[in-house]
This record gives structure tokens, sequence and C-alpha cells, in this order.
């Protein structure tokens, strides 16, 4: 059986254009209705799961950002394999890897 929502959950062929899946939704009155009902209903657990995978990409684009700094000399007492030969920040280096993958 098909759910409720389905003529407005979509697949991710959404990205690729947006506004033809957004005009098709607001010309149908009854999707348009149904697309409003389900903001009303479900907005709070989007958001959630938004901010979820917002903070996941700030993490792993702030970590790589680190590690290009870092390669990059940035900071002065600081190189890769400094931090690699050090004991704590090998165990620092390792254990934001594995952060992320359990994020995933």
């Amino acid at each position: 059986t098909k759910s409720k929502y389905a003529p407005i959950i979509l697949d991710f062929s959404y990205l690729k254009n947006p506004d033809e899946y957004e005009e098709r939704i607001e010309k149908n009155e009854e999707t348009a209705e149904l697309d409003e009902e389900f903001r009303e209903n479900h907005l709070a657990l989007l958001e959630r799961f938004y901010s979820l995978f917002e903070s996941v990409h700030k993490y792993i684009t702030d970590w790589l950002a680190y590690l290009d700094e870092l390669a990059e000399g940035t900071f002065v007492q600081h190189t890769t394999e400094g931090v690699l030969l050090d004991v704590e920040g090998k165990q620092l280096m390792a254990e934001a890897l594995y952060l992320y993958g359990c994020m995933l």
C-alpha cells in the first residue's frame, strides 16, 4: 500500500531539478494541501533531522580544514607528522575519525 504522503515524498532525483518538483506540487491543489499538512505534522522532526545532518557535515568539514591547516603549517609548533608521533595526538586523530564513522 502506498503512503498517504507518497505524492510529496520524493527521491534524490528532486535534487537535480527542485523547481520542477515544487511547481508540480503547488499546481495541484490536493498535493499542495497534502504538503502543508505534512509540514504542520512533521516540521519539528524534519528540523531535528536537518540539524543532525548539518552538524555531521560541519564536524567533518571542520576536521578536514584542521588537517589541511596542519599540513600547510598554519600551526607553527605542530605538523601532521608531529601530531601522529605524539601518543595523545595519535589517539585524538583516531578518535576523531572513529567518531565520524559512528555518526555516519
